[in-house]
């Protein structure tokens, strides 16, 4: 009877650690979602955590360079960064349907990082949590 119990909270702590890690990257992709306006969908945010080691971040839209200039920052160690997208709503959020649209945002660090999506209006709200590439 000990050893199951050895086992089986050996067996969760194992699960949470690999969980616990699965969303640190150093690079991530999405695809923003149009969420219903009609309630209200802003404002948007990237929010970016660094871990132990300070990390350089580049956020792009490669498919469209001309509308969106890349932006560099820089998340001091155990720090967080917020960015306001919502000036740049119209360009990123995939609102057409059955279509393929250009609109992927690129995360690059030079250290892993976490990385979510936040659509924070007040009737609306959610977050996505990004996976690594």
């Amino acid at each position: 009877m000990m050893i199951s119990r050895h086992l089986i909270s050996l067996l969760v702590l194992s699960f949470l650690s690999i969980s616990c890690f699965s969303q640190t990257d150093t690079e991530f992709w999405f695809a923003a979602p149009e969420v219903t306006s009609a309630h209200g969908d802003s404002p948007i945010y990237l929010r970016l955590s660094a871990y132990e080691v300070s990390s350089v971040v580049t956020i792009s839209q490669p498919a469209n360079s001309v509308g969106f200039t890349p932006i560099v920052t820089t998340i001091p160690a155990n720090g967080t960064y917020s960015l306001d997208l919502t000036t740049w709503k119209n360009i990123i959020e995939n609102d057409l349907s059955n279509q393929i649209l250009n609109r992927g945002i690129l995360i690059k660090a030079t250290h892993p990082i976490t990385a979510y999506y936040e659509e924070a209006s007040l009737n609306n709200s959610g977050i996505f949590s990004l996976l690594g590439f």
